[in-house]
């Protein structure tokens, strides 16, 4: 990873990692990635189950991750913050945008985590090596990355952008 992505504000983190277009082909800037998009509302400040967020942690054991908060209008961004991926530490870290930002981005040092929790959907993405070792991870529970997309938002034809998701 080089220096410019450890410093990226959120709107840079933001569109480096994902494509938010309407009716584009692929939610991820990245190609050969997927990963799962999550109702942000069911969720506290880490915008995912724990289940989905210890199997993380599994497959990318780096222990903090940049999170990039939003700035007030007429400020500038300010850059990511370091944080303990750590559950507990992640929820008391007061320097954590995520406490206070209502949209955030995080991503792990070395590019193979990134977290967008925006207005109305996170989504979580990992290139797909990761993303199978996630999935792997989750399926002593029964589940993966694909059926938590759908206990959230249904079936991917009723949500195409889903599918750009998890692919």
């Amino acid at each position: 990873m080089t220096d410019a992505l450890t410093k990226m504000a959120a709107s840079q983190a933001r569109a480096h990692f994902f494509i938010e277009d309407e009716g584009a082909p692929d939610a991820f800037a990245s190609p050969n990635w997927r990963g799962a998009a999550l109702e942000r509302n069911r969720y506290g400040v880490h915008r995912m189950p724990r289940q989905l967020w210890e199997a993380i942690r599994m497959a990318v054991p780096e222990a903090t991750c940049l999170v990039c908060g939003y700035a007030p209008i007429g400020q500038p961004e300010p850059p990511g913050v370091l944080v303990k991926m750590d559950w507990d530490a992640f929820a008391a870290d007061e320097q954590n945008p995520a406490r206070v930002s209502p949209e955030w981005v995080a991503y792990d040092r070395s590019g193979r985590v990134a977290i967008l929790a925006g207005f109305d959907v996170t989504i979580v993405g990992f290139p797909f090596a990761v993303a199978d070792e996630v999935d792997q991870i989750l399926s002593a529970e029964r589940k993966n990355l694909r059926e938590l997309t759908r206990e959230d938002f249904g079936h991917e034809d009723q949500w195409p952008f889903s599918g750009t998701v998890m692919k």
